[in-house]
């Protein structure tokens, strides 16, 4: 693992079954992945959780995938982890969830998403969109960053393999 790449996870608790059906596409299979966290250096990661943004040393799951980006210099992914870094200490964006269903419940339109824009109450996926936004300009999906969720960021990087790489903990 490297500062920069991508931690893929899941849960099976009930906010984690709630995060399944709410950003799942119609038409799209099961939605696997409900956290992502961002490596800060090869022992570490930085992530959001219900109790605030943290970071913390990561012993891989055997569950969970790292995808490391293909396009970016050593120094672009240690900007990422520094950026990602800034969010440590901010607490969790729990009206960004409430946004995220209400677009889940318009099938993912991105509608209420975009009253979402202050930065100092980050979800998980906006710790590591916005930092791989602000020094790459890359769009997870395509999406504006405020509006994608782990299951768009996983959709990318699993269907990018000309951009990311896989390694399987």
């Amino acid at each position: 693992m490297k500062s920069g790449d991508i931690i893929l996870m899941n849960g099976s608790g009930c906010v984690a079954r709630w995060i399944r059906v709410l950003t799942r596409s119609p038409g799209e299979r099961p939605t696997l992945f409900t956290h992502i966290a961002l490596a800060i250096d090869d022992a570490s990661i930085v992530e959001a959780t219900f109790r605030g943004v943290r970071s913390r040393s990561y012993k891989p799951r055997a569950s969970d995938f790292i995808y490391s980006p293909k396009f970016l210099t050593s120094k672009g992914r240690r900007s990422i982890a520094q950026r990602g870094v800034q969010y440590v200490g901010a607490p969790y964006g729990y009206g960004k969830i409430v946004l995220h269903a209400l677009d889940g419940l318009l099938l993912g339109a991105y509608v209420f998403r975009r009253l979402a824009f202050l930065d100092r109450a980050p979800i998980c996926s906006w710790v590591v969109a916005i930092p791989y936004w602000e020094v790459s300009h890359y769009k997870f999906a395509g999406k504006v960053p405020t509006s994608v969720s782990p299951d768009d960021i996983a959709d990318d990087v699993t269907n990018n393999k000309e951009y990311f790489s896989c390694s399987k903990h």
